[in-house]
C-alpha cells in the first residue's frame, strides 16, 4: 500500500498539496490501433508533428511469422489525421517493411544488426519513449531506451538518449554523441534513469522525467535548454530545493509509472501527470504549479475492467483548453481510449 513507502522516500517527495482538480466525467471510447497481423503493439505515446498525430509503439507481436520467419518488431509508429477523439480515433496508416510487418521506428546501428543476428541467447531491443516538438528548431525530439533482451523476455537496460525526427518520409535519427564509447548513440547509460519516460517542453527549456521500475516507481526530473539537448554536461537535475549538475543530487518528486504523461491544462491552469496503478486496473492523476512541484496527491480518475498497463494522455487531442483530456490504456494486447472531463477543484 502506498501509506507503507519508505521514510526516505516520503521525505524526497516532500508535502503534497491537497488536489486541485476534479475528475467530473469519464466515458470509455472503446479500443482502437487495429493492425491486420498484429496481436500487440506496446505502449502507444503519441505527439502532433508534420501535420498529423503520430504514435510511437514498443514491441510489437506478430500474429503469425513474417517472410523472414520473424514474429516481433522491436518498435514502431503510425500515423493519423483524424485529431478529433471523441467519437474515437481513425484512419491509422502503418507502414510496411519488407517482410510484410509493420515497419520499425528507428534504423539500427551495423553493429546492433550484428549483435542480434550473432547472439544466441539475448537481443538488443529499442524502445520508444515519449516525444515532444520542437518549433523553435523546427524537430521532433524522440526519446528512447536501449536494452538486452533474454530469450525468457527479461530486459535490462543498457540506457537512453534522443533521437531527432525533421523529415516524416526518413524517419528519426539517433545521432552518435560520443564516438569513442562502447555505446556511441546514448546520452545517459544504466544504472541512470532512462530520462523521456515523460517530457515536456516550457520556453527554452525541455524537461524529462525518469522512473525506476521498482515497487515505488519514484520519479527523478531532469532539464536542459533546446539549444544543448545533446550535451550530457548541459543537463541539471532537480534536489527537491535547485538544479544541480550532479545527477547524484537528484530526489524522487513524484510516484508515477515507467510509461505516462505530463503536459500542462490550461483549463485547471496546472501541470497533470497521468498514470496507470496496474493491477488496481486505475488510472490517476497528480497536479503541480511547476513541472518539479510540489505535486499533488493521487487522483482517481477511471477504473478499467481489468489489469491495465500503458496509460499515456494525447495532447494532442485536447479540447475546450483541457476540459477534455484523451488517454489510451492497454489491456492485454488490446489498447482502448477513455475521455476524461476535468475541473478546477476546491
Amino acid at each position: 500500500m502506498r501509506s507503507l513507502r519508505p521514510l526516505a522516500l516520503t521525505l524526497a517527495l516532500g508535502c503534497t498539496p491537497g488536489p486541485d482538480v476534479e475528475v467530473v466525467g469519464a466515458r470509455e471510447l472503446g479500443p482502437l490501433i487495429t493492425v491486420d497481423g498484429v496481436e500487440l503493439r506496446e505502449r502507444g505515446y503519441s505527439l502532433y508533428g508534420f501535420g498529423r498525430s503520430l504514435w510511437l509503439f514498443g514491441e510489437t507481436r506478430l500474429a503469425s511469422p513474417d517472410s523472414q520467419g520473424s514474429s516481433l518488431r522491436s518498435n514502431g509508429w503510425s500515423q493519423t489525421l483524424d485529431v478529433v477523439a471523441s467519437d474515437g480515433i481513425a484512419s491509422f496508416v502503418t507502414a510496411t517493411d519488407a517482410w510484410g510487418g509493420p515497419a520499425e521506428l528507428f534504423a539500427w546501428t551495423a553493429e546492433e544488426l550484428a549483435f542480434n543476428q550473432t547472439a544466441t541467447d539475448e537481443r538488443v531491443a529499442i524502445w520508444p519513449l515519449t516525444g515532444v516538438r520542437d518549433d523553435r528548431l523546427d524537430r521532433v525530439l524522440v526519446f528512447y531506451v536501449k536494452l538486452r533482451v533474454s530469450e525468457s523476455g527479461q530486459h535490462t537496460a543498457i540506457g537512453s538518449s534522443i533521437a531527432v525526427w525533421s523529415d516524416l518520409e526518413f524517419g528519426p535519427i539517433r545521432p552518435i554523441l560520443d564516438a569513442a564509447s562502447d555505446e556511441p548513440t546514448l546520452l545517459f547509460v544504466a544504472p541512470e534513469p532512462p530520462f523521456g519516460q515523460a517530457a515536456l517542453i516550457v520556453g527554452e527549456h525541455l524537461y524529462a522525467y525518469g522512473c525506476e521500475d521498482s515497487l515505488y516507481r519514484p520519479c527523478k526530473l531532469a532539464r536542459v535548454e533546446l539549444s544543448a539537448v545533446f550535451e550530457r554536461g548541459a543537463w541539471r537535475f532537480w534536489t527537491g530545493r535547485e538544479w544541480s549538475s550532479e545527477l547524484a543530487d537528484a530526489v524522487a518528486l513524484l510516484e508515477a509509472d515507467t510509461v505516462f504523461s505530463v503536459g500542462y491544462n490550461a483549463h485547471v491552469d496546472r501541470y497533470l501527470a497521468f498514470y496507470g496503478e496496474r493491477e488496481r486496473g486505475e488510472i490517476s492523476l497528480r497536479s503541480a504549479e511547476r513541472p518539479e512541484g510540489p505535486w499533488s496527491s493521487p487522483i482517481h480518475a477511471f477504473t478499467a475492467e481489468a489489469a491495465i498497463a500503458d496509460v499515456i494522455a494525447h495532447a494532442e487531442f485536447r479540447r475546450g483548453a483541457g476540459r477534455l483530456e484523451y488517454l489510451s490504456y492497454r489491456v492485454g494486447g488490446e489498447l482502448r481510449l477513455v475521455e476524461l472531463e476535468l475541473a478546477p477543484g476546491g
